[in-house]
């Protein structure tokens, strides 16, 4: 799911009051792009017994002219709570690591994987949510010309 075209109010009533119910926080895509998803690649429901990566080939990052950022939500759809005080992964991450021909892994998962810990976004044991977030975004992010990677399992 994302967000094109929330946050231009006009006179679509039906549209408007979908969006107040789920409260006034929207954006113009202009100024702001919010990508959810509940499911990895195979339209499995995403649950923390299981581990995940998101590959993003090089120069595949969302074009951003301030940051973007990825969070995970739990169950009552808050911000995962965990004991490492790891609440997301962001453009801006100290120590991320990069892969030799420049692409980025993230692992998703309940545990930190073996040497990976900067690419580590923590999830619950149960079922869980992957919310990206693009602020100021460039204008691919605002065309849908880019979406963020799918999650795949890790077997």
């Amino acid at each position: 799911f994302y967000n094109v075209g929330e946050g231009k109010w006009g006179n679509k009533y039906t549209k408007n009051a979908a969006s107040a119910m789920n409260g006034f926080d929207q954006s113009a895509a202009e100024e702001f792009m919010k990508y959810q998803t509940l499911v990895d690649i195979d339209n499995e429901t995403l649950n923390g017994a299981d581990a995940y990566k998101m590959t993003f080939k090089k120069l595949q990052l969302p074009a951003t002219k301030a940051f973007w950022t990825i969070n995970i939500l739990d169950e009552n759809n808050l911000i995962y709570s965990n004991p490492k005080n790891k609440f997301g992964f962001n453009n801006k991450t100290k120590g991320i690591k990069l892969q030799k021909d420049g692409s980025l892994i993230l692992f998703l998962q309940n545990t930190p994987p073996k040497n990976q810990e900067p690419n580590w976004i923590p999830v619950p044991e149960g079922k869980f949510k992957v919310i990206v977030k693009v602020y100021n975004p460039g204008e691919d992010v605002v065309s849908g010309e880019w979406i963020p990677q799918q999650l795949e399992k890790i077997k």
